[in-house]
This record gives structure tokens, C-alpha cells and sequence, in this order.
């Protein structure tokens, strides 16, 4: 799914010379420029409370809520529907493991919780449209973002952001042929792109493999973490930025900051 904006200006520039000018950004969207997470938490805080209230302990439905948000994830990848699902498994596993007959109205109240994440949409970060408008001024950019096409670009249009980027797409895995086939359309190269985003798996280690030089911006949320997201390893160098403004610093003047192979 891709949505462009029109090119200004009517010369052609040969390959060549396209190549070797235009400078390309292409940005993740959650947790990078929207605050993902926190809709996800909002959703699993209430799963959790309607557990509690029929005598579930939250550790206990958080740890097991895990494990299967996690298989879900690998089945049916990051649709949003599959939240409300997980609930509904680990509310019927706990429910028998606990001795408690499953509840009609407990089940209706965690498809409430579930329909959090899709109905809800999350916030811009603090930064976010500052460094989109620096940056669309004076670079090509683009947004690829996994997910559902539908509620991916319902969410940059109700955050105001569709128009800084000339492409949008919408993928269900990010990979280095996902990036080497943007960059191609865009008549870049690698060594003129940059890759920000906050998964070493899906954003870092994508952009190391094509070439591109790349920005881990370091997304914290106070309460959620996606364990499925985390721990792998880099396959290269890379920037940090703690904030979304210092990524304007990093690329304006990369030799001033120290790239790492590991945070």
C-alpha cells in the first residue's frame, strides 16, 4: 500500500546523477513518530483490571498473556485484532486453571479492551512534527511502517502527517528487500539514505544490510515493553538518538556523534 505526493518541477535527472544527489529519509511510525505503545498499554492495564476484579492475580494473567501474545504474533503477525484474541485465549486458559467458570460479561468487557487498539489512535511523540518539517524541506522522504494498511494511514491522517512524505507504505514484514526496492523508486542509493526508527530487528538491521546509514531513536514507555521487538542483535554500526530532535542533529552532523555496534 503506498500513497505518493507529486514531484515538483518537470526535469529529469539521468539515474546516475539521481542517484548520487538525492538524499533519502525513511522513517518507521510507531513508537518512532507516533506513541504506539501507549495505546497497547492502555488496552493490556485494562485487560488486566477486569482479571483482577474476578480474582486473577495481574502477574499471573500478564505472564501467561505473554506468552500467548507472543505465538499470536508469529501467526498472525502485527494485526491489531490479534490483541483482543490473546485476551479472550488467556482469560479461557487462566479461567480453567483457576477453577472459575468463564463469563459471559467478563468476555464482552475484554473485547472492550481489545478494541482499545484498534478504535484509539496514538499521539505524535514530543518532536515529531518539528523534525518532519525540518526534514521535509530538504529531504526526500518516506514513511514504511508494518501493520494493517487501513489503520496505519487512518493514523497519519488523524495525526496530521500524511503530507510530509512522498511515500507511504504499509508492509507486513521490514526487511532489506522492503528498503532496497524503496530506495530503487526513489531514485536514491543507499549510501544517500538514512533509516530511523526504534527496532534494531526492523529498522537497524535492514538499513545494515542494504547500506544505508541508520538511527535507533530510543523509545522508551514507562510501563510497556514489547518483549516480542527486543533483543536482537545489531549486524553493524549505528546512531542513537535519545530524542526525536537529536535526529536532526545526527544527520546535519553525523562526524560530531559516535556510532556503536551495541546500546
Amino acid at each position: 500500500m503506498q500513497t505518493r505526493r507529486q514531484r515538483k518541477g518537470s526535469g529529469k535527472a539521468c539515474p546516475i546523477e539521481q542517484a548520487r544527489d538525492t538524499l533519502l529519509l525513511i522513517f518507521d511510525l510507531d513508537d518512532t513518530l507516533v506513541d504506539t505503545s501507549d495505546v497497547y498499554y492502555r488496552a493490556r492495564t485494562c485487560f488486566l483490571d477486569v482479571l483482577r476484579r474476578v480474582g486473577i492475580a495481574p502477574n499471573l494473567a500478564l505472564k501467561r498473556f505473554e506468552e500467548i501474545e507472543s505465538s499470536h504474533i508469529a501467526e498472525y503477525g502485527f494485526a491489531p485484532e490479534r490483541y483482543g484474541k490473546s485476551m479472550q485465549v488467556t482469560y479461557d486458559m487462566l479461567a480453567r486453571e483457576c477453577g472459575l467458570s468463564a463469563r459471559e460479561d467478563i468476555k464482552k468487557r475484554l473485547e472492550e479492551c481489545g478494541r482499545i487498539v484498534i478504535e484509539e489512535c496514538p499521539q505524535l511523540i514530543d518532536g515529531a512534527l518539528e523534525v518532519l518539517d525540518w526534514a521535509s524541506k530538504r529531504y526526500e522522504m518516506c514513511l514504511v511502517t508494518r501493520g494493517i494498511a487501513d489503520l496505519q494511514l487512518r493514523k497519519t491522517a488523524r495525526v496530521g502527517i500524511s503530507q510530509y512524505f512522498k511515500r507511504i507504505e504499509v508492509v507486513a514484514q521490514k526487511d532489506a528487500d522492503v528498503l532496497r526496492r524503496i530506495i530503487e523508486k526513489e531514485g536514491s542509493a543507499p549510501s544517500a539514505t538514512w533509516v530511523i526508527g526504534d527496532s534494531i530487528k526492523s529498522d537497524i538491521n535492514p538499513a545494515v544490510e542494504v547500506g544505508a546509514r541508520c538511527i535507533l531513536y530510543l523509545y522508551t514507555h514507562a510501563s510497556y515493553h514489547w518483549q516480542q521487538e527486543y533483543g536482537d542483535i545489531p549486524k553493524g554500526p549505528f546512531y542513537v538518538a535519545k530524542t526525536l530532535p537529536e535526529i536532526r542533529d545526527i544527520i546535519e552532523a553525523p562526524e560530531h556523534f559516535t556510532m556503536v555496534l551495541t546500546l
